[in-house]
């Protein structure tokens, strides 16, 4: 399972839970993200049992890259990969808590 923690800001006082890194869940791997869109840090799902999958080959699979049943999950709507959690835009960048 993995594991959230809240993480503030010192200068503004923004809070957020968050993974703070990539996280292995039983189902989900998650990693922090910043929306740019909505000015927040998300966890973003980058990949499914146990596998992180990059952006480009959910984008653009080719030959066996990332598993069918994962490509049928994408296209049936099922799993929203690289977005925001909080109003699925993608318009996203690696959010470093550190």
């Amino acid at each position: 399972m993995g594991m959230r923690c809240t993480f503030k800001c010192n200068k503004c006082g923004y809070d957020v839970d968050s993974t703070g890194d990539l996280s292995f869940g039983m189902q989900a791997v998650l990693r922090p993200y910043i929306c740019n869109d909505c000015n927040i840090v998300t966890d973003a799902l980058v990949g499914i049992q146990g596998r992180e999958y990059p952006k480009e080959w959910i984008e653009n699979p080719k030959g066996d890259e990332v598993p069918d049943f994962v490509l049928e999950a994408v296209l049936d709507e099922e799993y929203s990969f690289y977005t925001c959690e909080e109003y699925n835009g993608d318009n996203l960048t690696l959010w470093n808590p550190k």
